[in-house]
């Protein structure tokens, strides 16, 4: 009996069996690319070896190829996938979720492949980003749970108004990989904000001018900017090639005006002023407005300073107080990722002072999509 592409090395296991009979081994000699059996007077003889010699791989197709002088069927691995023929087959059908193909005699071959299992890339990024793989578009929001085939990938994480952060991944077949937090990196450092003129007549426009300022002191453009008064969004600008955003504003009434400008991206870096606006009245009237509002704003510094004094303690270090005056100016909240980009406190000693600050009744440190939410408490 001829084995093609058998080798000195080849297993080889020959049987026989007669009917319905249990099959029973059979002694032969192996020579070289076949054997010789005595058939001991069975009706039937079979014949198992393995052959590395018959299958060749050339990129993800595999080949298979045989010369047999009679019909042959050929059962792929699980999950292959017949891609051609060297012959036409006389039959395919599928037997347990593998491949199954009869072919003519003679010297013929298939090609198949067999689809590599995926593997999982999964992380957070803050703030919400755009998730690129290789420079594809592939998901968008605070967390991402990328399937991939095994192989090497160029992750891009992006965000408007941060700075693009790129992670190389290799994965393989079923490989789960999750990647430390991400946070990205805002362009602007600060904003200035200033007033054209600093004070006003009802109905006068004042021009509110915000520079958007990045880490190396060169403006950024291209930044949205928000414009409030006294906490009421007024609208918003994008800045230009110089890093300035403007928003016009006629002021409808009288009075002292807190102006901020913060960016539309990152709510932490803002700027604030006070915008004066008067009716036009005669000086001695103006000049007792001025009495009352200096008299008003000497009442609330002094009763700031008497709180802050009762607010700070002397339990509170310098950070633990720098931490408490950033969320008191904030709306009582931040989180710590804001904490680390607005403060000079290394991340390491930021996260020690928050939890000192909560072990003392101070801020109450809650997760939030993944992220460290700190919130100061009443006793603050």
């Amino acid at each position: 009996m001829t084995l093609n592409g058998s080798t000195s090395s080849s297993l080889v296991i020959v049987y026989g069996y007669n009917g319905t009979k249990p099959a029973q081994p059979l002694p032969f000699n192996y020579t070289t690319g076949g054997v010789s059996v005595d058939s001991e007077g069975y009706i039937k003889v079979g014949v198992l070896y393995s052959s590395n010699a018959m299958t060749s791989k050339y990129g993800d197709v595999w080949s298979v190829y045989w010369d047999f002088s009679a019909p042959v069927r050929v059962m792929l691995p699980s999950s292959a996938q017949l891609t051609s023929w060297s012959s036409t087959p006389v039959s395919i059908s599928t037997v347990n979720g593998s491949v199954l193909v009869s072919m003519p005699a003679g010297a013929n071959s298939l090609n198949y492949t067999i689809p590599q299992a995926p593997g999982y890339v999964i992380g957070t990024v803050y703030p919400a980003a755009t998730a690129f793989v290789n420079g594809r578009a592939v998901s968008r929001g605070a967390s991402f749970n990328l399937t991939l085939l095994p192989g090497e990938y160029e992750l891009t994480l992006s965000a408007p108004g941060y700075f693009a952060r790129t992670v190389n991944v290799t994965i393989g077949p079923g490989q789960v990989i999750i990647l430390k937090p991400i946070h990205l990196i805002s362009m602007v450092k600060q904003l200035q904000l200033s007033a054209v003129p600093s004070s006003a007549l009802v109905g006068q426009a004042v021009e509110l001018r915000a520079e958007a300022i990045s880490y190396n002191g060169s403006p950024v453009g291209g930044q949205a900017v928000d414009f409030f008064i006294n906490g009421s969004r007024v609208g918003e600008n994008d800045t230009g090639a110089q890093g300035v955003a403007v928003l016009t504003y006629r002021p409808a009434s009288p009075g002292n005006f807190v102006v901020e400008a913060s960016l539309a991206t990152n709510s932490s870096i803002s700027s604030s002023l006070e915008l004066r606006v008067s009716s036009g009245f005669p000086a001695n009237y103006l000049i007792a407005v001025a009495l009352v509002a200096i008299a008003v704003i000497l009442s609330i510094a002094l009763y700031w300073l008497k709180g802050r004094k009762r607010t700070l303690p002397a339990e509170l270090d310098a950070e633990e107080k720098m931490i408490v005056q950033y969320l008191s100016s904030h709306g009582g909240q931040a989180f710590q990722s804001e904490l680390l980009g607005a403060l000079p406190i290394p991340k390491t000693t930021l996260w020690r002072n928050v939890m000192s600050l909560q072990e003392k009744g101070y801020v109450t440190v809650t997760k939030v999509g993944g992220l460290n939410l700190v919130t100061l408490n009443k006793k603050s």
